[in-house]
Protein backbone atom coordinates (compact mmCIF):
# COMPACT_ATOMS: atom_id res chain seq x y z
CA UNK A 1 0.00 0.00 0.00
CA UNK A 2 2.80 2.34 -0.67
CA UNK A 3 2.86 4.80 -3.67
CA UNK A 4 3.93 3.48 -6.95
CA UNK A 5 7.67 3.64 -7.68
CA UNK A 6 8.35 6.33 -10.20
CA UNK A 7 4.67 7.94 -10.00
CA UNK A 8 4.66 11.53 -10.33
CA UNK A 9 1.54 11.41 -7.72
CA UNK A 10 0.82 9.35 -4.66
CA UNK A 11 -0.85 6.42 -5.96
CA UNK A 12 -2.10 3.71 -3.46
CA UNK A 13 -3.18 0.01 -4.27
CA UNK A 14 -4.43 -3.10 -2.35
CA UNK A 15 -5.88 -5.84 -3.12
CA UNK A 16 -8.75 -4.87 -5.32
CA UNK A 17 -8.62 -0.85 -5.45
CA UNK A 18 -6.67 1.81 -6.22
CA UNK A 19 -6.65 5.56 -4.47
CA UNK A 20 -5.49 8.48 -6.43
CA UNK A 21 -5.57 11.96 -5.15
CA UNK A 22 -7.96 14.19 -6.92
CA UNK A 23 -7.24 17.03 -8.76
CA UNK A 24 -8.97 20.47 -8.48
CA UNK A 25 -9.65 20.52 -12.30
CA UNK A 26 -11.44 16.93 -11.91
CA UNK A 27 -13.54 18.14 -9.22
CA UNK A 28 -15.20 21.05 -10.81
CA UNK A 29 -15.71 18.43 -14.10
CA UNK A 30 -17.16 16.22 -11.33
CA UNK A 31 -19.27 19.18 -10.02
CA UNK A 32 -20.48 20.32 -13.20
CA UNK A 33 -21.32 16.88 -14.23
CA UNK A 34 -19.01 17.06 -17.21
CA UNK A 35 -18.28 13.54 -18.04
CA UNK A 36 -16.44 14.60 -21.35
CA UNK A 37 -13.93 16.36 -19.01
CA UNK A 38 -14.04 13.91 -16.40
CA UNK A 39 -12.45 11.16 -19.08
CA UNK A 40 -9.69 13.42 -19.81
CA UNK A 41 -8.73 13.75 -16.07
CA UNK A 42 -9.35 10.68 -14.11
CA UNK A 43 -8.92 7.04 -14.77
CA UNK A 44 -11.84 5.09 -13.85
CA UNK A 45 -15.46 5.26 -15.02
CA UNK A 46 -17.74 7.67 -12.59
CA UNK A 47 -21.33 6.62 -12.81
CA UNK A 48 -23.86 8.18 -14.95
CA UNK A 49 -24.40 10.75 -14.77
CA UNK A 50 -21.26 12.08 -13.20
CA UNK A 51 -21.63 13.15 -9.82
CA UNK A 52 -20.14 13.24 -6.49
CA UNK A 53 -20.90 10.34 -3.79
CA UNK A 54 -23.39 11.24 -1.35
CA UNK A 55 -22.21 13.58 1.14
CA UNK A 56 -19.40 14.69 -0.69
CA UNK A 57 -21.00 17.37 -3.22
CA UNK A 58 -20.63 20.11 -0.15
CA UNK A 59 -17.02 19.75 0.84
CA UNK A 60 -15.70 19.27 -2.78
CA UNK A 61 -15.76 22.96 -3.61
CA UNK A 62 -13.77 23.30 -0.36
CA UNK A 63 -10.90 20.49 -1.09
CA UNK A 64 -10.66 21.59 -4.69
CA UNK A 65 -9.73 25.24 -3.19
CA UNK A 66 -7.65 24.34 -0.84
CA UNK A 67 -5.28 22.34 -3.56
CA UNK A 68 -5.61 24.88 -5.84
CA UNK A 69 -3.98 26.81 -3.16
CA UNK A 70 -1.46 24.66 -2.21
CA UNK A 71 -0.49 21.56 -4.52
CA UNK A 72 1.32 19.90 -2.44
CA UNK A 73 -1.46 18.96 0.21
CA UNK A 74 -3.22 17.42 -2.49
CA UNK A 75 -2.87 13.95 -0.99
CA UNK A 76 -4.13 15.46 2.36
CA UNK A 77 -7.80 16.08 0.46
CA UNK A 78 -9.94 14.09 -1.65
CA UNK A 79 -9.00 10.75 -2.99
CA UNK A 80 -11.19 8.45 -6.40
CA UNK A 81 -11.31 4.33 -4.90
CA UNK A 82 -11.31 3.06 -8.20
CA UNK A 83 -12.08 -0.68 -8.72
CA UNK A 84 -8.83 -2.32 -9.92
CA UNK A 85 -10.47 -5.04 -12.07
CA UNK A 86 -13.46 -3.16 -13.40
CA UNK A 87 -11.92 0.80 -13.96
CA UNK A 88 -15.09 2.02 -12.40
CA UNK A 89 -14.68 4.38 -9.66
CA UNK A 90 -16.45 3.27 -7.03
CA UNK A 91 -16.37 6.48 -4.63
CA UNK A 92 -14.22 8.94 -2.97
CA UNK A 93 -12.56 9.41 0.45
CA UNK A 94 -10.35 11.95 2.01
CA UNK A 95 -9.25 13.75 4.55
CA UNK A 96 -9.63 17.70 5.91
CA UNK A 97 -6.35 18.63 4.95
CA UNK A 98 -2.59 18.14 6.42
CA UNK A 99 -1.98 16.72 10.29
CA UNK A 100 -2.85 19.68 13.26
CA UNK A 101 -1.09 20.56 16.08
CA UNK A 102 -1.67 17.09 17.64
CA UNK A 103 -0.98 14.95 14.61
CA UNK A 104 -3.87 13.87 13.97
CA UNK A 105 -6.08 14.01 10.31
CA UNK A 106 -9.61 13.65 9.78
CA UNK A 107 -11.09 11.10 7.43
CA UNK A 108 -14.37 10.78 5.41
CA UNK A 109 -15.49 8.21 2.93
CA UNK A 110 -18.56 7.80 0.85
CA UNK A 111 -19.80 4.78 -1.81
CA UNK A 112 -21.81 5.54 -4.23
CA UNK A 113 -25.04 3.69 -3.89
CA UNK A 114 -24.64 0.90 -6.16
CA UNK A 115 -21.35 0.01 -4.99
CA UNK A 116 -21.74 -0.26 -1.44
CA UNK A 117 -22.13 -3.69 0.75
CA UNK A 118 -18.99 -4.67 -1.23
CA UNK A 119 -16.18 -3.91 1.38
CA UNK A 120 -14.75 -1.18 -0.63
CA UNK A 121 -15.01 1.37 2.00
CA UNK A 122 -13.12 -0.66 4.20
CA UNK A 123 -10.86 -1.90 2.45
CA UNK A 124 -9.75 1.89 1.46
CA UNK A 125 -9.93 3.35 4.51
CA UNK A 126 -7.60 0.95 6.15
CA UNK A 127 -4.97 2.13 3.36
CA UNK A 128 -5.48 5.80 3.56
CA UNK A 129 -5.32 5.35 6.76
CA UNK A 130 -2.29 3.29 6.57
CA UNK A 131 -0.77 5.91 4.55
CA UNK A 132 -1.27 8.79 6.49
CA UNK A 133 0.07 7.17 10.13
CA UNK A 134 3.55 6.39 7.70
CA UNK A 135 4.04 10.38 6.92
CA UNK A 136 5.95 12.72 9.21
CA UNK A 137 3.73 14.38 11.56
CA UNK A 138 0.48 11.95 11.83
CA UNK A 139 0.01 10.31 15.19
CA UNK A 140 -3.55 9.46 14.78
CA UNK A 141 -6.55 8.93 11.86
CA UNK A 142 -9.90 9.93 12.84
CA UNK A 143 -13.21 10.00 11.97
CA UNK A 144 -16.38 11.38 13.24
CA UNK A 145 -19.44 9.49 12.66
CA UNK A 146 -23.35 10.06 13.07
CA UNK A 147 -24.52 7.38 16.09
CA UNK A 148 -27.41 7.09 13.10
CA UNK A 149 -24.74 6.10 10.27
CA UNK A 150 -24.48 1.91 11.13
CA UNK A 151 -22.81 1.21 8.26
CA UNK A 152 -20.22 3.88 8.12
CA UNK A 153 -19.35 2.98 12.11
CA UNK A 154 -18.76 -1.04 10.93
CA UNK A 155 -16.52 0.71 7.89
CA UNK A 156 -14.56 2.06 10.59
CA UNK A 157 -14.29 -0.50 12.95
CA UNK A 158 -13.04 -3.38 9.83
CA UNK A 159 -10.42 -0.72 8.81
CA UNK A 160 -9.03 -0.71 11.97
CA UNK A 161 -10.21 2.15 14.01
CA UNK A 162 -11.70 2.01 17.42
CA UNK A 163 -14.12 4.12 19.31
CA UNK A 164 -12.31 6.65 21.28
CA UNK A 165 -15.39 8.93 22.40
CA UNK A 166 -17.46 11.53 21.44
CA UNK A 167 -17.89 14.91 20.45
CA UNK A 168 -20.41 17.95 19.28
CA UNK A 169 -20.59 18.23 15.33
CA UNK A 170 -22.44 21.41 14.14
CA UNK A 171 -24.46 19.38 11.34
CA UNK A 172 -25.48 16.14 13.19
CA UNK A 173 -25.39 16.90 16.55
CA UNK A 174 -23.67 14.90 18.81
CA UNK A 175 -21.15 11.89 17.10
CA UNK A 176 -18.81 9.21 17.87
CA UNK A 177 -15.13 9.55 17.51
CA UNK A 178 -13.55 6.56 15.97
CA UNK A 179 -9.67 6.49 15.82
CA UNK A 180 -6.48 4.58 14.75
CA UNK A 181 -3.52 5.87 16.49
CA UNK A 182 0.39 5.34 16.03
CA UNK A 183 2.12 4.62 19.30
CA UNK A 184 6.11 3.87 19.32
CA UNK A 185 6.66 3.70 15.34
CA UNK A 186 4.28 0.86 15.52
CA UNK A 187 0.33 1.40 14.26
CA UNK A 188 -2.53 0.43 16.39
CA UNK A 189 -6.06 0.27 17.53
CA UNK A 190 -6.62 1.43 20.81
Amino acid sequence: MRPREGSPAVQLKTERLELRPFSPEAIDALLHHDGAALAGLVTGHFPEPPRPPALMEDILPRMRNRVRAEPSEAPWWAWTIVDSATHEVVGMLGMAGPPDFEGAVLLGYSIYEEFQGRSYASEAVRALAEWALAQPGVSVVRATIPHSHEASVRVAEKAGLRRAGRQADPQWGEVAVYELRKAGGVTRAD
